[in-house]
């Protein structure tokens, strides 16, 4: 989405009261629509001491924070769904300006800092308390005591897909087509009034999940059908494979009690497990809410690029404040956007005010203040295991979905930090690492669900390894070695 939502994320961590005073400085070094995170680790270790002592030391420290979260997500879902109603060729300059602050106001409440503060220290501390312990097999452990109990909107997606699917499945006729290939797109279903109008719902429902931060498409009924196709293609039984998926909850709760009872973990322990787990769960929780933002706000942005005259993915490298100046005749865009189709970077000092540098500006400020170690000799990187395992295979690395190919399958799926549009790629990977990301984080629940390894927070994984090269993903210890380069 560009500068247009990071600079509202960057925001976030300075405004929003959770992540305020849990996060430190951060920095974004975009170019076009393509951007890297960087934040202050050595003042946010501090921070996050600090909400793991207010977490521990408090019961309704961890409930209000849910409380909040809930509360913005119901506010988020509201605009949203009057966004989609709202004809914005008919509205007034005005009143898209009004629409915009709105956006800006809501995305910013709902902030996720919090949790990747929390990050930095909660998961460790229990690393270092099973340590202590003597705990065996303690990356086992913590995945599954980690794991959240609760599904993601995701995974009911999945789950509701496979009931349509196995409607079709008790179809012959219907059946038939799908396994010849002869349901493409809806106008195959007209002689099928029950499940085409079931298709509509679902897509009306979750068309929106894989709108990331990347302005990926949404899903359309075509894709659905693909998907069901895929299910039929891998699965003889979706009645089987539906049964499996409503298992694993019970399963799940199992596993935790049993080691919960056999290593006999104290009440704080207990509590921070649960807390760690619903963290897992609303970090999801708050991406998937984004998503069906970024969604529900394009109609709004075709809009304001049509008056600019911009593309969207021109309008996309402007902040909110820039297109309101614009839309209000203010300001002239210059080259401003060719600048940073090239490189800009949006920061904060002292958490508070936030900067925003382009082109050459943005090239000397790099250089005076921000040194990054040069990782592309490396031959082995490390980060934290998210799911344990080891498996050998040859690199993808995966930014966009159009980048997975029909062909390509069984490698080592590497991407900046998966997002619910890449869960096909993750399915078709033996392994997952990651540049970004905790013990919560997206692609840790979706390597769990998967059960693949995963290695996360690698920091550097989409720079030193290239496609083709073969590796040794060792997630039982976090660390990635390199075999052979391509």
């Amino acid at each position: 989405m560009g500068l247009l939502i990071w600079w509202q994320i960057v925001k976030t961590r300075a405004v929003n009261p959770f992540c305020r005073d849990y996060a430190g400085d951060t920095l974004v070094i975009g170019k076009g629509l393509h951007l890297d995170l960087y934040k202050d680790n050595q003042t946010e270790s501090g921070l996050s001491q600090k909400l793991l002592k207010n977490i521990l030391d408090s019961n309704h420290f961890f409930k209000k924070y849910q409380k909040e979260i809930n509360s913005e997500k119901n506010q988020l879902f509201r605009f949203g769904k009057e966004l989609l109603k709202v004809d914005f060729r008919k509205a007034s300059n005005k009143r898209l300006i009004s629409y915009l602050r709105k956006f800006e106001k809501i995305y910013r409440q709902h902030g996720v800092a919090i949790i990747r503060s929390f990050n930095l220290e909660g998961p460790g501390y229990l690393r270092k308390f099973f340590k202590r312990a003597g705990v065996k097999n303690i990356e086992k452990c913590l995945t599954i005591l980690c794991s959240p109990s609760k599904g993601s909107r995701f995974r009911k997606q999945e789950k509701d897909l496979i009931r349509i699917a196995i409607k079709v499945r008790r179809n012959p006729k219907l059946f038939r087509l799908f396994k010849q290939g002869k349901v493409r797109d809806k106008n195959d279903l007209l002689n099928f009034p029950l499940i085409l109008n079931l298709l509509n719902r679902h897509c009306q429902k979750y068309c929106w999940l894989p709108c990331g931060y990347a302005d990926e498409p949404e899903w359309t009924i075509v894709d659905f059908l693909e998907k069901i196709r895929e299910i039929f293609k891998n699965f003889k039984n979706p009645e089987i494979l539906l049964e499996n998926l409503e298992k694993e909850k019970r399963l799940l709760t199992r596993a935790k009690n049993r080691i919960v009872k056999k290593l006999k973990l104290p009440s704080s322990i207990r509590r921070l497990i649960k807390i760690i787990a619903e963290f897992t769960y609303y970090k999801d929780f708050i991406r998937i809410n984004y998503n069906f933002l970024h969604f529900a706000i394009k109609p709004l942005l075709e809009e304001l690029g049509r008056r600019l005259k911009l593309g969207v993915k021109d309008l996309l490298l402007l902040s909110p404040p820039e297109i309101i100046c614009l839309l209000r005749g203010a300001r002239k865009i210059g080259d401003l956007i060719n600048k940073r189709k090239k490189i800009y970077i949006v920061y904060t000092q002292d958490n508070k005010k936030i900067y925003v540098k382009e082109g050459e500006e943005a090239q000397r400020w790099l250089k005076d203040n921000f040194q990054k170690q040069s990782p592309f000799k490396q031959k082995e990187i490390s980060g934290q295991s998210a799911n344990p395992g080891q498996v050998r295979g040859r690199i993808k690395v995966i930014i966009k979905l159009d980048q997975l190919r029909d062909k390509d399958k069984n490698f080592i799926l590497v991407t900046p930090m998966t997002t619910p549009d890449l869960v096909p790629a993750a399915k078709k990977a033996l392994a997952i690492v990651t540049d970004e990301g905790g013990i919560t984080c997206h692609a840790a629940i979706v390597s769990r669900e998967l059960n693949i390894p995963c290695v996360i927070g690698t920091k550097v994984a989409t720079k030193v390894l290239k496609d083709g090269d073969e590796v040794e993903v060792d997630a039982n210890k976090g660390v990635v070695k390199i075999i052979k380069r391509e």
